[in-house]
């Protein structure tokens, strides 16, 4: 078989199933769609028109309330990351912090206990199924001679800042000479200091050693963390069937 051939017959194959309108298979957490073309077959080297329908995602399936608790409207599959803990002693010394979370009524979970340096940006700590309706908290605080006060979004505080894709960071006075807006921070920042996330997607900012917003070293970056959203799969609940018969 020539080279020529080769790509004849797969051209052939792949724009056989294109023109069936074939969808692929994705989640609704990316954009779907479908290539047509009016032609069943096209000749190595021949120019043809494909039609691209998209789909993009859904709006986002939650509310989010003035103090940042979270509430889906569907079901869904959170994750927590933490990306960042900037709460120092001094220029080169970080301090330990500790990320919460909550379900409705239960107890606080711990979502991560330690240091920046200790931080993997891309790890997931917490994967959790919640449904609609469930009513979702967050918080932190951090250690200096004791654990400092617990702020979180059961709260009216200025401590805990909960943003979504489109908000602005909120201007703050940094300490030690650090930069206004962290490195850890930035990849997820527009050029006019808007947050720039999925439509899925919750950004955290917390103080835990500063109280008044006006003085150096509120800069709601002692903490940081990512909340994200996913469709829960129907197969996952066969999943857990399947774990509670094991036990």
């Amino acid at each position: 078989m020539t080279p020529q051939s080769a790509l004849l017959c797969l051209c052939t194959v792949v724009l056989t199933s294109i023109g069936s309108t074939t969808t692929a298979t994705a989640s609704t957490d990316a954009p779907r769609g479908t290539l047509t073309t009016a032609h069943d077959m096209v000749r190595a080297d021949s120019p043809t028109t494909l039609n691209w329908e998209i789909q993009l995602p859904e709006e986002k399936p939650f509310t989010v309330d003035e103090d940042g608790t979270v509430n889906p409207t569907k079901k869904l599959k959170m994750r927590i990351r933490v990306l960042g803990a900037s709460y120092q002693l001094n220029s080169r010394t970080y301090l330990p912090v500790q990320v919460y979370w909550k379900m409705n009524n239960s107890n606080w979970n711990l979502a991560f206990y330690g240091y920046q340096t200790e931080l993997d940006p891309s790890e997931v700590l917490v994967e959790k199924d919640v449904d609609e309706d469930d009513t979702l908290d967050f918080g932190g605080r951090g250690y200096y001679y004791g654990w400092k006060p617990f702020y979180s979004t059961e709260q009216e505080t200025y401590n805990v800042v909960a943003l979504t894709d489109g908000d602005s960071v909120p201007s703050t006075r940094p300490a030690f000479y650090q930069n206004d807006i962290e490195d850890f921070l930035e990849p997820y920042l527009n050029a006019d200091r808007s947050v720039n996330l999925g439509p899925r997607d919750v950004i955290y900012l917390v103080e835990v050693g500063q109280t008044n917003p006006l003085v150096s070293g509120f800069d709601l970056q002692d903490i940081v963390f990512l909340v994200t959203f996913e469709d829960k799969d129907d197969d996952d609940d066969d999943d857990d069937d399947d774990d509670d018969d094991d036990d």
